[in-house]
Parts: structure tokens; sequence; C-alpha cells
């Protein structure tokens, strides 16, 4: 995402399972994306995988490469 873009994700191990929170944002801070997926720990490399995919079916990439553009004019 480069310096400048707010992202992030945190993993919690609880009863089994894990719970994951991601998050894309713009530097302004709209537009942002925050989602989350839960399952099972032996699973968690294809739930990180598939809340990926759900950011960026949901504009994660938009938001980006709108980033990366302003990046490389400043």
């Amino acid at each position: 995402g480069g310096c400048i873009v707010p992202v992030g994700a945190r993993a919690r191990v609880a009863q089994g399972g894990v719970e994951l929170h991601a998050y894309v944002g713009h530097p302004s801070g709209r537009p942002h994306l925050l989602m989350n997926a839960a399952g099972t720990v032996t699973g968690a490399e294809e739930l990180g995988r598939g809340l990926a995919a759900v950011l960026l079916a949901h504009g994660a990439r938009e938001i980006l490469d709108e980033v990366r553009s302003m990046e490389r004019f400043q």
C-alpha cells in the first residue's frame, strides 16, 4: 500500500477458532473498509486470503491505486 496508506490486520485466536479483522483506508479517512471473518485455526491462511479477496471486491484496490498515484507525485 505504501507509506501513507492506513492498512492493518489483526487476528485473535479464541476457543479453537480465529477471528480476523482487516482495514484499508484512504489517508483522508474516506473511503475506508473494515471487514471481519472467522474460521478455524487450521484454515487461517485461507481465511486471510479470502478476506483479502473480499476487501478487493469491495473497493480496496481502488483505494490503494489512488494512494499509489498520489505518492508518485509528492
